[in-house]
């Protein structure tokens, strides 16, 4: 056994329950020595179980009761891989809109919806991505009143006051950077070589962005800060009261998202950021087209 059966990272198994819909699951991993567990929490009840190298295996039988889940990937690399697993012939997502959680505490304690009002595009600020640009360009048209900043007006002023106004998205289409021996000087490149840092992300005022889409190299890593512990844009966001993020965990060339991208918006991101990503990355892949293999979703 790789955790209580009556506790979830602080979390009794019926608090996990109450703030679960119907077809929905939270599936959290932990580390015990060299062995990974998963511990399963839905409607009927909660379970653990070894995974022996296969995360999804305990639970095959039980994705066809649920079309929601959530996943608290602890740190371990089976786990922060399940957007792209498959079972059996299908991939995971035909069988449930797959969703990030930093913690289990960070599950909804009641429905949520979309943030109103105008949305926030920032697009090749450094001037040296011109399909990042183009990108902006074109789906801030699939954006309701959208402000687009471009090059040199992408500086850091313009940007933090935007968001400080909880714009219903944030869009970014441009260079992330981490380095592995700086984990907090995470950051997005701005123009002019300036930067949104993570310190910035977390003191913006207010409520920050509805939904927030990082489309730059390796815009939603996280590093380890500890065993326990880690680090990244994407929790920075949803701490400062993002919705949802949609971040990447690898480098992605200039333009390779495009398709993506407009299938995710097109599928009613704005309203349902996961099923969105469902529907967007099997259509895309059904099309030859694995550029959402680079993304993963975090939040509701």
């Amino acid at each position: 056994e790789v955790a209580p059966v009556t506790r979830t990272q602080g979390l009794t198994v019926p608090q996990v329950q109450a703030r679960l819909a119907p077809r929905q699951a939270l599936l959290l991993f932990a580390r015990v020595g060299d062995r990974v567990g998963g511990f399963w929490v839905d409607a009927q009840g909660a379970a653990v179980g070894p995974t022996d190298g296969d995360a999804l295996a305990p639970w095959a039988a039980r994705l066809p009761t649920v079309d929601r889940l959530f996943v608290v990937a602890a740190g371990v690399p089976e786990a922060e891989a399940l957007i792209t697993a498959r079972v059996g012939d299908r991939w995971l997502l035909e069988h449930a809109a797959v969703s990030y959680l930093p913690y289990a505490g960070a599950l909804p304690t009641g429905p949520t919806a979309p943030r109103p009002g105008p949305a926030l595009v920032v697009a090749d600020p450094s001037s040296d991505l011109p399909a990042a640009r183009a990108e902006g360009r074109a789906l801030a048209k699939a954006l309701p009143a959208a402000r687009v900043l471009e090059g040199p007006a992408a500086a850091p002023g313009a940007i933090t006051g935007a968001l400080a106004q909880a714009p219903a998205a944030f869009h970014f289409a441009g260079h992330g950077v981490l380095e592995p021996a700086a984990p907090w000087d995470a950051h997005l490149r701005l123009a002019d070589g300036q930067r949104l840092t993570l310190a910035d992300v977390l003191a913006l005022p207010g409520r920050g962005p509805g939904l927030v889409v990082l489309s730059g190299c390796d815009t939603g890593r996280r590093l380890e800060l500890g065993r326990y512990d880690a680090v990244g844009l994407p929790a920075a966001f949803l701490l400062r009261g993002a919705r949802a993020v949609l971040a990447t965990t690898r480098p992605i060339g200039d333009g390779e998202p495009l398709e993506f991208l407009k299938r995710f918006y097109a599928e009613g991101a704005l309203d349902d950021p996961a099923h969105a990503f469902q529907r967007a990355a099997m259509a895309r892949e059904a099309a030859g087209d694995s550029s959402w293999k680079a993304f993963y979703p975090m939040g509701y």
